[in-house]
């Protein structure tokens, strides 16, 4: 769905979402479903490779949690997303786990499905015309990336988990829809530091794989200059290594080799948070831990989410599982540390790109800043020494008037970042110089001010800052960090766009600088251009595919005629009511349809009783069809259940009931047929023998049309007439299968006893008779030359 945007904004508030029951075969889940459940309790689960609700409600909803049957629950992330029920139990309550609908794919198999030079989207929909049996799924993947390869004797599920290992990608679901792309999650600048808000966690750490100082060898014995690594991390007692690398050259030996040693100079750490938990999550989102001994870069591994209260309940972080249960495979360490170490990198020399692939998917990076947090320079008294650094070379000088980093920071190149420090610090003398991958220096920025901001030279990668305070002196260790400085990064590029970070917003600029989007703290979003998103909200309204939904809240039935002429079809049994009107119809609460409901609406509509309380309540689900053209409004009840649509499209407007105190028309359609038109037509005289002819110097004949009914006045008069026989005179429509008096006004036609006239059965004629008292009318009027009748009636067509 696109729209176009210009300069909108909105706060958001929520509403209660709702949790609805669909039956087993069921594809399509924009309506209510069977039933909306009240649950006792909910809950969302997600972790890569597993999501599923867990879901304990009231037994009067049994009938709609049976095994195999689909609740749709608004998720975290992902808005309403359907789950399929696996196994209820039934106590004194229902509970329930369903299954996202994605992992129906477990239930189908693939043969062969081969693909050759093709990118993911390409795999994704081969894979699923191989698959067996028909499925309802559809794919999407932002992976570009050309493979060759064959999938063998799989459920569809593992094929797909193979699809997202050749292509070094996560999988996941929305809806039907597959998708797979080459990450989740965000950076959103989560900080978890020990003493704040993980004091209370769960906490384990592993330090099997930790190395700070490594001597990479590679193939024939390759060897670095120097021979050996050291990571800017250090700990009380050495982790120093000496290991080999599938590398043939001494460029991608030391890649590799700084690859491995950022990745594990620090322990793999998990923490699973149950109480201050941080809300603003998701799975894959990129979080900064704070430990006693060090900072290291962790995910989003899962959460738990109430859909009803809208909370995060529990959240687990980390850069490893405990079980070591990943996505793609049950692995040991041993093979973790081999795969990285086998890890090829390719260098895009156009980009200035490095892509790092290894067997077990690990995520590795290189120089990337890290955005939305703080600093990127640690405060802790341990990253600094006493001495300065030349701004001329770069290099270190013996002062004590200052103080600087002890190693070397990450940075990333042609990036801004804002420099800042404490009042404290002395700006003019206080300074960061960059340098090379090579450790060659670049140049140095001073501070200049409380805040300032540059943009990093095109070939840096590593920084260091010189500190020296505003009121000079000695400047010692113990001072800090209350003397503090920081270094930034406030925007980063992100295909062909850049964000940037602010204390009060958040702004994505295009490539020309231009703001296209700002939302800050106050929960205002302004947008430029065109969004294109099918699903999530815009305030209350859902996007829902193609659809905009809109849900209001429940408000008390309003009665008018046509619901009591649609209750008194009910009542004659005309008509079966649906769940929607046995609910909305039994305003005495009785729990079935009777004529006291029917009196009670009557009195109601017609003088304004007041109806027993508590009021039938109903709610609008409104739907604008960006696509279709059509906006529809459906009646649904307090229960869940739907009841009349209205659809407008264009210039028609379909329902079933409407409501208007005066109707003006000319002309209204009821089951493709007018029921009711004005129109006029040319009576003639005829003979029943011949017809013949006539001079007509009056020929007027005007009729009403109200369903079946015909309600006609005639007026004509004639000379010279040429027909035999008796005297008839045509109507506008044929006569249904009766007959029909009507009334005649004659002026100089010759007639003997007493005149009559009589629509004819089955054609479009008035036949005129003569008949005397006591007698049966069963002469004809023998037609006259000349003479004038006034006629009126009706018939039944």
């Amino acid at each position: 769905m696109d729209w176009n945007y210009h300069r909108t904004s909105h706060n958001t508030s929520e509403q209660i979402p709702m949790i609805k029951s669909f039956p087993k075969n069921a594809t399509v889940f924009t309506s209510n479903g069977q039933r909306v459940i009240q649950p006792l309790f909910c809950k969302e689960h997600r972790e890569i490779g597993d999501w599923f609700i867990e879901l304990n409600a009231p037994l009067e909803f049994q009938s709609y949690l049976e095994h195999d049957m689909i609740i749709v629950v608004a998720t975290k992330e992902k808005g309403n997303q359907p789950f399929r029920i696996k196994n209820p139990k039934v106590t004194s309550k229902v509970e329930v786990k369903a299954f996202h609908i994605g992992f129906d794919s477990a239930n189908h198999a693939v043969e062969l499905s081969t693909v050759t030079n093709a990118n993911c989207t390409t795999a994704l929909t081969t894979l699923l015309t191989n698959t067996e049996d028909t499925t309802n799924f559809t794919v999407y993947s932002d992976i570009t990336t050309l493979k060759t390869f064959s999938v063998v004797n799989l459920s569809l599920y593992d094929a797909l988990r193979q699809i997202a290992d050749e292509y070094n990608g996560v999988l996941d679901f929305d809806g039907w829809q597959i998708r797979i792309t080459a990450n989740i999650g965000a950076d959103n600048g989560v900080v978890l530091a020990y003493g704040k808000n993980i004091q209370e966690s769960e906490i384990t750490e592993n330090w099997d794989l930790v190395v700070t100082k490594l001597k990479p060898i590679g193939n024939d014995g390759i060897l670095l200059t120097p021979e050996w690594l050291t990571a800017d991390v250090s700990y009380d007692r050495p982790y120093t290594k000496i290991m080999t690398f599938d590398s043939d050259n001494v460029s991608n030996l030391a890649l590799v080799a700084q690859l491995y040693l950022d990745r594990y100079k620090v322990p793999r750490v998990n923490y699973k948070v149950k109480a201050d938990v941080e809300q603003n999550v998701a799975l894959g989102d990129a979080v900064v831990v704070k430990a006693r001994q060090f900072t290291t870069s962790a995910e989003v591994l899962s959460y738990d989410y109430n859909p009803i209260s809208q909370r995060v309940i529990a959240v687990e972080f980390g850069n490893f599982r405990p079980t070591l249960k990943n996505f793609f495979s049950e692995m040991t360490q041993a093979v973790e540390e081999k795969a990285v170490k086998k890890a090829q990198l390719k260098i895009d020399d156009m980009a200035g790109e490095i892509e790092a692939y290894a067997d077990n998917k690990i995520e590795l990076a290189v120089g990337t800043a890290i955005g939305g947090q703080d600093s990127i320079l640690p405060y802790t008294q341990d990253t600094w020494e006493v001495g300065g650094l030349d701004v001329s070379t770069g290099g270190t000088v013996s002062n004590s008037e200052y103080l600087r980093t002890k190693t070397t920071g990450l940075v990333s190149p042609s990036i801004d970042i804002v420099l800042t420090c404490s009042s404290l610090i002395d700006p003019t003398t206080t300074a960061i110089l960059f340098y090379t991958s090579a450790n060659a220096f670049i140049s140095a920025f001073s501070f200049t001010g409380r805040e300032r901001k540059i943009t990093t030279p095109s070939n840096a990668y590593y920084f260091k800052v010189r500190a020296r305070k505003s009121a000079g002196g000695t400047f010692n260790l113990s001072e800090m960090p209350s003397h503090w400085v920081r270094v930034t990064p406030i925007q980063k590029y992100l295909k062909g766009a850049r964000y940037e970070f602010t204390d009060t917003n958040f702004a994505i600029k295009n490539n020309l600088g231009d703001t296209v989007l700002t939302a800050d703290i106050a929960g205002n979003l302004e947008m430029i251009g065109k969004v294109t998103a099918t699903s999530g909200k815009i305030g209350r309204f859902d996007i829902s595919g193609d659809d905009l939904v809109y849900t209001s809240d429940l408000f008390n039935k309003e009665y008018d005629y046509s619901d009591i002429s649609k209750l008194r079809r009910i009542l004659a049994g005309l008509d079966t009511p649906t769940d929607y009107e046995n609910e909305v119809y039994d305003t005495n609460n009785s729990g079935t349809l009777t004529i006291t409901d029917l009196s009670q609406i009557v009195a109601y509509v017609e003088s304004g009783t007041p109806l027993p309380t508590p009021r039938r309540q109903i709610r609008s689900v409104i739907r604008i069809g960006t696509t279709s053209g059509e906006i529809k409004t459906t009646a649904v009840s307090a229960g869940g259940h739907t009841g009349q649509t209205f659809v407008m499209k264009a210039d028609k407007l379909t329902g079933e009931l409407i409501d208007v105190k005066i109707l003006s028309a000319k002309d209204v359609v009821l089951n493709g047929e007018s029921i009711m038109t004005n129109g006029t037509w040319s009576p003639t005289v005829i003979g029943t023998t011949t017809a013949g002819t006539g001079t007509y110097l009056a020929q007027v004949g005007k009729y009403t049309k109200i369903g079946r009914k015909v309600n006609f006045d005639i007026q004509l008069t004639w000379t010279a007439h040429t027909g035999t026989g008796n005297m008839e005179v045509t109507l506008p429509f044929n006569n249904g299968d009766s007959w029909s008096p009507v009334v005649v006004i004659p002026s100089s036609l010759t007639y003997a006893n007493q005149l009559g006239a009589m629509c004819v059965p089955n054609v479009a004629r008035i036949r005129f008779y003569t008949f005397a008292s006591n007698i049966a009318f069963t002469a004809g009027l023998t037609l006259d030359t000349s003479a004038s009748v006034f006629i009126s009636g009706s018939y039944m067509v």
